[in-house]
């Protein structure tokens, strides 16, 4: 029998529901981040755009 797949990567047969949740969340998250960082970087790239630092 085929061992079920969560997203690309495919899943031990024992594996308990959470962990495979938590596995799929955590690469949404881990996109997620990339993409918030990416664009932040896109923001501060704009010419004239400096980045405020206090102190």
């Amino acid at each position: 029998m085929q061992s079920p797949a969560v997203g690309l990567v495919s899943a031990p047969a024992g594996e308990p529901r959470l962990a495979r949740w938590l596995r799929c969340g955590s690469g949404i998250l881990a996109h997620l981040v990339a993409l918030g960082f990416t664009l932040f970087l896109t923001v501060l790239s704009r010419p004239g755009t400096i980045l405020p630092v206090h102190g």
